[in-house]
Formats: C-alpha cells, sequence, structure tokens
C-alpha cells in the first residue's frame, strides 16, 4: 500500500513539474472585434492594396467558406464548399465591387468562434433594400481565420443585383 502510494505521489509530483505546452488562448473581447474590424476594411474597401492589407495575415492558406446563400445564388449544389483557400476567397472579393456600407447589428464570441450578425445596405446600387446575414467564423490557436459559415437574406440580394424574382400564387410580396 505503502508502495501504491509513494508511486502516486511520485507521478503527481512530476507531472506538476513537467513543462507545460503553451495552452490555447481564447478570443477576447478586442480578438474578436480586431477580426471583425479587418473583414469590414476587406469588404469595404475602396482601393484593392488596402483590402488585400487589411486581411494579409487574418486568413489561414486552407480558410474554408461554406453558404447555402452564396451556392444558391451561383447556381451551385448547396453544401459545396465556396472557397477551399485564402487566395481564392481574397482574389475574388477583390474582384468585385466594393460593398457601400456594412454595419454590425450585433457580435459575441466563444473561445474560437464569433458570430457576427451584419448587414449590407447598397447591395446592387443605391437605394436597395438591406439585407441582413450572419457569419460563423472559426479561428485558430495563432488567430487566424480558418472557416467562415455564411447565411443572408438571398432573396433580398438576388432582387437587388438583377435577378426576377416572383412570389407564387397566393403569397403575398
Amino acid at each position: 500500500m505503502k508502495f501504491l502510494q509513494a508511486l502516486s505521489t511520485s507521478l503527481f509530483a512530476a507531472l506538476a513539474c513537467a513543462p507545460v505546452a503553451s495552452a490555447w488562448q481564447c478570443l477576447s473581447d478586442d480578438d474578436a472585434a480586431n477580426i471583425i474590424d479587418a473583414q469590414r476594411t476587406f469588404l469595404l474597401r475602396q482601393d484593392k492594396a488596402a483590402g488585400r492589407a487589411a486581411v494579409e495575415n487574418l486568413f489561414a492558406p486552407d480558410l474554408l467558406e461554406l453558404s447555402d446563400s452564396i451556392n444558391a445564388l451561383r447556381g451551385v449544389t448547396l453544401g459545396t464548399p465556396v472557397y477551399t483557400n485564402a487566395s481564392a476567397y481574397i482574389e475574388d472579393t477583390l474582384s468585385q465591387n466594393p460593398l457601400q456600407q456594412l454595419n454590425t447589428v450585433e457580435q459575441f464570441h466563444t473561445c474560437n468562434k464569433i458570430l457576427w450578425y451584419w448587414e449590407m445596405i447598397g447591395v446592387g446600387g443605391p437605394g436597395k433594400p438591406r439585407a441582413r446575414g450572419m457569419s460563423i467564423t472559426s479561428v485558430d490557436e495563432s488567430m487566424q481565420v480558418t472557416g467562415h459559415q455564411i447565411e443572408f437574406n438571398s432573396l433580398t440580394w438576388a432582387e437587388n443585383i438583377g435577378y426576377n424574382c416572383t412570389a407564387p400564387e397566393g403569397y403575398a410580396k
């Protein structure tokens, strides 16, 4: 019995004195706000170089973006990844017109995810209805964005950019 006590005490002491690997550090409120601010700067950019600079080190190279809203607008099978790397996401986004206005409605975060509820005003041009949506952003231990899950009011977005959407008979528009 004394042998087991001595063994367990020795093991406990060894574990207590062992070097501890650097622990995951959760997102702080400032971290989450800075990540959202960098994404806003990127999406609102008036200059491509400034947009690129805003996210230069933000996205992990293997960034994964998922969005049935985007896939529906593009006519792509739902569930298909929109982007599977940061370079494609950055270059495609910079090839589009910048957003006119992007407001944060609400945001909160856990240790490694950010929920950003946003509204975009001016999609498709001035005077168009706002389009609201949500992004769930995943962040790794080095504070790089590894994933986006984005869903938004794709019907409003579609009408704003020129799709002809008609409600079926019996539904008010």
